[in-house]
């Protein structure tokens, strides 16, 4: 599996593993949900992802390091969030947008 679109689903919350058989994903879609956080366990596995939308939900806050281990994150969308907490972002070298 390389791309997963849930987007507009009505998602909540997603358990921390849930991705953790999906190494392979690249693009993942999960924008215009009503997810109110990242925990830092939730893409933790997903080293080749390329492209990440997580806009128009409700996030309001990302974890220590959410986003660590996404070396080859080109794209991140968080727009359309109501975002006021954001602890130790860890610079994403690789992010064109």
């Amino acid at each position: 599996l390389i791309e997963l679109d849930l987007s507009s689903n009505y998602i909540i919350k997603l358990d921390r593993l849930i991705f953790q058989n999906l190494k392979s994903i690249q693009l993942l879609n999960i924008s215009s949900n009503n997810l109110t956080y990242i925990s830092k366990d939730l893409l933790k596995t997903l080293s080749k992802l390329r492209h990440l939308d997580l806009s128009h939900n409700n996030i309001s806050y990302l974890e220590d390091n959410s986003f660590k281990n996404l070396i080859q994150l080109n794209d991140l969308y968080l727009n359309q969030n109501p975002l006021y907490k954001i602890d130790r972002f860890v610079s994403l070298q690789s992010i064109k947008n």
